[in-house]
């Protein structure tokens, strides 16, 4: 075969697939052509509303994600006041208890009067289930509803109470209470030292606390719940106006999802099986760490109202359609072809981004075309407006961004959850990381992990609308160096708000180094420069309190006068530096005698010292004064101008026994010289007690 054959058959093999192509197309129009124009109508007003239609479904996806922000929003601000209110019974039920332990101890060591006065706290204090005292032996020997001493069940309270200090507050575990059978939470603190007196305890009624909690402005069936994190149990409604205590549940999505217990929202099955939106927030006091609250909406609750607005709007827009479906049947081609093929050209010139266009019907027309216009003039006036608003908004964003740019401060941009989405160049200068590595990341990365706390609570305040300033943490920067941050921060509307976050170490510094400076003035004004004491001016500001506080409290104060024997003669014999020298170590054997945390000791002029001993008998004063003497005496330092050949001291003692014996702290203070002078007039190196009597006669001598 030559190759004109092969050049034939190879067109005619092209011209058979063109014409196979042409056969299909000629059977696809024919198909087409025996669509009436009504159909096509229908067709073309399918096609017209279909941006609506899409736009619908889009505001209804938007309803979803708002309403479920809001309600997220809600429980947890529901949770938040709940634990607000949990706090508050805490700090109620700490403070009862603080009371209750500073009862005499005759009333707490049980009894008649014991237990009658605890029914009467119990009657006055409707949330405690119960109130009592437990002795050292782990004894319940008196309670607001027993009315016979027995062994306190609760030991694990108990060990809790006896390895914690004095002023621990203990809160228990969820149980039910033996003697009252109601869901309880107790609550102690040690009666004395601790494990050395026992305690008191209340029981708190855990259906009081819970219920009465329970937030308003929520959907009905709204769960409030309380897990203890330490062991993993829960106390909520029972859905019958009670209350119920869960096994431990670790594992449960909704102790999982709380963690560490800090605040936050959640998506979970609740303790139920329920699909519930959670708020959880920690009670504040720090006994209660352990504790969390939470506050549940069923997501089916919650999204009720837009489930229904949605088919109401699908239902609207479905019969719409119908209705122009119809009216196009029978109305035929010349009443709705004419405006369908505007409607069509507008819808096509929107979809091309022409966003000027716009339709006009004919007054004549149906009234459903003339709706169909305005809305689709009505849409294209708001994508318009959009549009504007967007070039708008890039030109503020280019005016924002070339003032950050050239900035020495760090701004930066928050979303609504807290997370950084825009950060200024000079972070890398103030922080020391590039704001590509900070974008993305939370805001509590900025500080150092001492200081979360601080941004968290900026944060919150943020998302609750109030703006600060003059707020200080520390940052971290890569290579393990601190600085000191100060932050202004503005909300935004629509959530999220603008940080603007300036380097004041320098500063820090200067404030610390002041501080220190006023701390050392403050020393200066207060203390003796030769002796390191309290001086003249402190000591009369403090014995005046002191005395003031001993009748009040009706008990026991104490005061030692006393001054070096012949110290002239040591000054004139030794000169004044050996003087100040034997002040200074007169002043330390004053110091070692002092030697509880309320004992003050001071210069009071010249050669003589003075020491207030609170809480201390009239025998005790006279011991520590007796101490003082042999003390001075023992130091044996050389005196040829003194009778004795060393330094000695003579001192007077007054006491007021139980916060009485003195009209005020000037006649105690008379009373204390006349003593002085009695043991200096008895030979000196001696120790003279002053009586209440005001005579110079009134004294004894030790």
């Amino acid at each position: 075969m030559d190759h004109g054959e092969v050049a034939g058959t190879a067109a005619s093999g092209n011209n058979s697939a063109i014409d196979a192509a042409n056969a299909q197309t000629g059977e696809v129009r024919s198909v087409f052509g025996c669509i009436g124009i009504r159909l096509r109508l229908v067709a073309l007003i399918a096609v017209a509303i279909l941006p609506l239609t899409l736009l619908m479904v889009n505001d209804i996806r938007s309803d979803f994600r708002n309403e479920i922000a809001s309600t997220q929003a809600r429980v947890q601000a529901a949770a938040e006041l709940a634990a607000s209110r949990h706090t508050r019974s805490f700090l109620e039920a700490r403070i009862f208890l603080e009371a209750l332990k500073n009862a005499p101890a005759t009333l707490l060591a049980g009894g008649e009067e014991c237990s009658a006065t605890l029914v009467r706290f119990r009657e006055n204090n409707p949330q405690f289930n119960s109130i009592g005292v437990v002795d050292r032996n782990e004894t319940l020997v008196c309670h607001s509803s027993l009315s016979t001493p027995r062994r306190y069940a609760n030991s694990v309270v108990f060990g809790r109470v006896a390895s914690s200090a004095d002023d621990a507050f203990v809160v228990g575990d969820f149980i039910f209470g033996r003697a009252t059978g109601r869901p309880t939470l107790s609550m102690a603190m040690a009666a004395g030292e601790a494990g050395s007196s026992g305690m008191v305890f209340v029981g708190y009624d855990l259906e009081n606390l819970l219920l009465s909690a329970e937030p308003g402005g929520l959907e009905t069936g709204t769960v409030v719940s309380m897990l203890d994190r330490r062991s993993g149990r829960f106390i909520t409604g029972d859905g019958n106006g009670g209350v119920r205590l869960t096994d431990p549940m670790p594992d449960h999505p909704l102790t999982v999802a709380i963690g560490n217990g800090r605040r936050g929202v959640t998506e979970v099955a609740g303790l139920d099986g329920v699909d519930r939106i959670y708020g959880y927030a920690p009670l504040a006091v720090t006994e209660a760490a352990g504790f969390v609250i939470t506050v549940g909406v069923a997501r089916t609750q919650a999204l009720a109202h837009v489930y229904d607005d949605s088919l109401r709007a699908m239902a609207t827009v479905l019969g719409v359609t119908l209705l122009t479906c119809l009216a196009t049947w029978w109305l035929g081609a010349w009443t709705h072809l004419r405006p369908l093929g505007k409607l069509g050209e507008m819808a096509k010139r929107l979809g091309g981004g022409d966003l000027d266009a716009r339709v006009a019907i004919d007054s004549w027309q149906a009234p459903e075309f003339r709706s169909l216009a305005r809305k689709l003039n009505r849409m294209a006036e708001r994508l318009d407006e959009s549009r504007r608003a967007e070039q708008a908004s890039a030109e503020r964003d280019a005016i924002y961004k070339l003032l950050a740019d050239n900035t020495v401060d760090v701004v930066a941009r928050l979303d609504t959850v807290g997370m950084l989405t825009f950060v200024s160049p000079a972070a890398l200068d103030v922080l020391g990381h590039r704001p590509e590595d900070l974008v993305g990341s939370a805001a509590e990365a900025i500080s150092v992990v001492e200081d979360h706390g601080i941004v968290e609570s900026l944060i919150a305040n943020l998302q609750s609308g109030e703006a600060m300033s003059d707020i200080r943490f520390r940052a971290r920067r890569p290579k393990g160096s601190e600085v000191w941050i100060e932050v202004s921060a503005r909300p935004l509307e629509g959530g999220g708000g603008v940080l603007v976050m300036r380097d004041i170490t320098r500063r820090k510094i200067i404030e610390e180094e002041l501080k220190e400076a006023n701390a050392r003035l403050e020393i200066l004004a207060f203390n003796d420069a030769l002796t390191g004491l309290t001086n003249r001016g402190a000591f009369d500001e403090r014995f005046e309190a002191e005395f003031g506080r001993a009748v009040r409290e009706k008990t026991d104060l104490g005061l030692i006068l006393f001054d070096i024997d012949r110290f002239k003669n040591y000054n004139d014999t030794y000169g004044h530096p050996a003087g100040d020298e034997c002040l200074r170590l007169v002043a330390d054997v004053l110091k070692q005698c002092l030697r509880r945390p309320g004992d003050v000791g001071a210069r009071y002029g010249g050669e003589e010292f003075i020491a207030i001993l609170p809480n201390t008998s009239a025998e005790g004063v006279l011991d520590r004064a007796e101490s003082i003497r042999q003390a001075i005496r023992s130091m044996g330092l050389r005196h040829t101008g003194s009778e004795f050949g060393i330094v000695t001291a003579s001192l007077g003692v007054a006491t007021i026994p139980a916060g009485a014996g003195y009209r005020n702290a000037t006649d105690m203070l008379k009373a204390v010289d006349r003593a002085l002078y009695g043991a200096k007039s008895a030979g000196r190196d001696a120790v003279r007690a002053a009586s209440d009597d005001p005579s110079p006669a009134a004294s004894h001598c030790v």
